[in-house]
């Protein structure tokens, strides 16, 4: 009898460890934008290779944007955008990070950057990079 409980209590402790370590084990690291006045606040953000990250970006503005990466490799993603729109003329190259947020509206990514390096994001409404709303992601 004695084994036995010592063998379920080693299980149980096993798939308990093997939970926390498996994907999704690390809860992920979670930062805030917000964009206002053709901007992202912060513009500048920074993440850990191979840690998950939750964005939750906020429309501050009265009009639909979005918030882009273009390439960045990542393990894992999840977009939860509030929003849509045409992408114009990016439908040929489709960004690896995208989520549309209409005005007033929030929207979340979830990903797990996998190479560190320094990532610019922006926002594809037409002409709204050249005005500026741009920042950058430095993966560490």
């Amino acid at each position: 009898m004695r084994r036995y409980l010592v063998s379920v209590v080693a299980a149980s402790l096993a798939t308990l460890l093997l939970a926390g370590c498996g994907a999704g084990g690390k809860p992920p690291e979670n930062m805030q934008l917000v964009i206002e006045a053709m901007s992202f606040k912060p513009a500048n953000i920074e993440a850990q290779m191979g840690q998950p990250v939750k964005i939750t970006v906020a429309n501050k503005d009265s009009q639909l944007h979005d918030w882009t990466i273009d390439k960045i490799a990542v393990s894992s993603k999840k977009e939860e955008g509030a929003g849509q729109h045409d992408m114009g003329g990016m439908k040929s190259m489709e960004p690896d990070l995208h989520i549309p947020i209409d005005a007033g509206k929030t929207g979340v990514i979830e990903f797990t950057p996998t190479q560190a390096g320094t990532y610019t994001f922006y926002c594809t409404v037409l002409g709204h990079k050249d005005a500026g709303m741009r920042g950058t992601l430095t993966v560490k």
